[in-house]
């Protein structure tokens, strides 16, 4: 199972409530076809764009399965986004491929312009990330 979520902007407390699907789980919000407002705090060219990013693994026994499946979101300047879903939806593995941390399978995206594929190093200059966990080694 796999969800793409697509949120155009949210500026106060009554556009979250305007914007969440009832009886929603995870507060999953409605797909781009349905929400098409932008608040005027926010530029309509997304400073983050990616468009169906995958990253497959190989299992012990040669199978391979998605991590991530085919997403594509736009997040514009001055939105607040987050990625909401279950332990295993691929959350950590979407945001460590637009950071640059892990090369993504297909697809790309970009950051300020910048691909993450073909300039990584443009688009990592305009990314700041603090992890929830940090991992030292």
């Amino acid at each position: 199972m796999h969800v793409t979520i697509h949120c155009e902007s949210i500026r106060t407390a009554s556009w979250l409530h305007d914007l969440i699907s009832p009886g929603s789980l995870y507060g999953v919000l409605p797909t781009k076809e349905k929400v098409m407002a932008h608040p005027p705090h926010v530029t309509l060219t997304p400073l983050v764009q990616v468009r169906q990013l995958s990253k497959t693994f190989r299992r012990d026994n040669g199978e391979t399965f998605y991590a991530v499946r085919e997403v594509d979101l736009d997040i514009y300047r001055g939105e607040i986004f987050s990625l909401l879903g279950p332990n295993g939806a691929g959350k950590t593995t979407t945001i460590s491929m637009i950071s640059g941390l892990l090369t993504p399978t297909s697809g790309d995206a970009t950051i300020g312009g910048h691909s993450i594929t073909r300039a990584p190093l443009a688009a990592k200059r305009l990314i700041g990330m603090v992890p929830q966990e940090i991992a030292l080694y």
